[in-house]
């Protein structure tokens, strides 16, 4: 099987990377998405995509806004986080204190920032790294997003990151004129008379009622036997 292996090192158990949350606070604040995006399934599978990787220490952030100028960063706490501003102006590297590998080739470990997070200060830039080869540590970039003194604390949130095959980013794409007959059919019974939300999707029922038996709910995620981590508070 498959896997991707974290190599704690010193970094503690109860901040290894944790499957990430299904749902976001902001959701039952809106009243547009109230009711409806916690039955959203595609929002709900790209949030728990991959595992939340979390800072290892607590340190303070200080951004004028001026893209030509450095955040002055300031470690708050002795867990000998590695923090710094060396990548550019306006983002802030936080190494996050393990080793990430793969077992098979092609398997990229992608980090991506944490997925539908509203008003966030900072995001995580994307990477692909060669984890099936590359044994060196890495570094999780942040691009900030507007000026002010911010604080990251132990354990919060800083990124997600999943495995990405290869085979992925090389898959052609054609071009077809018109639309899918199944999709005029969700489109005739969507508009008909007397047309009552079923929740088709979610259920994996296709227009006619027929059940879809490569539908998918959930990511299954696998862990070494006994290792249990907590989930991490993702920012709202």
């Amino acid at each position: 099987m498959r896997k991707m292996v974290v190599h704690l090192g010193t970094l503690p158990s109860d901040l290894a990377p944790a499957p990430g949350q299904a749902h976001r606070d902001w959701w039952a604040d809106d009243p547009q998405t109230r009711g409806h995006a916690q039955h959203c399934l595609p929002l709900l599978m790209a949030n728990r995509l991959g595992y939340v990787v979390r800072s290892p220490g607590t340190f303070q952030v200080c951004w004028s806004g001026n893209w030509k100028r450095l955040p002055q960063i300031e470690v708050l706490d002795d867990s000998g986080i590695i923090v710094d501003a060396h990548t550019g102006s306006g983002t802030f590297t936080v190494q996050p204190g393990f080793v990430v590998s793969t077992t098979d080739v092609d398997d990229f470990v992608m980090i991506r920032p944490i997925p539908n997070v509203r008003g966030a200060w900072f995001t995580a830039m994307e990477a692909l790294i060669e984890a099936w080869w590359q044994p060196g540590e890495f570094g999780i970039v942040c691009l900030l997003h507007r000026p002010g003194v911010f604080v990251v604390k132990r354990g919060d949130p800083l990124a997600q990151m999943c495995v990405y095959q290869a085979a992925g980013a090389s898959v052609p794409l054609e071009l077809s004129e018109g639309i899918p007959e199944a999709t005029l059919a969700w489109r005739k019974r969507r508009t008909s008379n007397g047309y009552r939300r079923r929740g088709d999707y979610m259920r994996g029922r296709h227009p006619d009622g027929t059940r879809e038996p490569t539908h998918r709910t959930s990511w299954r995620v696998y862990r070494s036997p006994g290792h249990r981590v907590p989930e991490p508070d993702v920012p709202t």
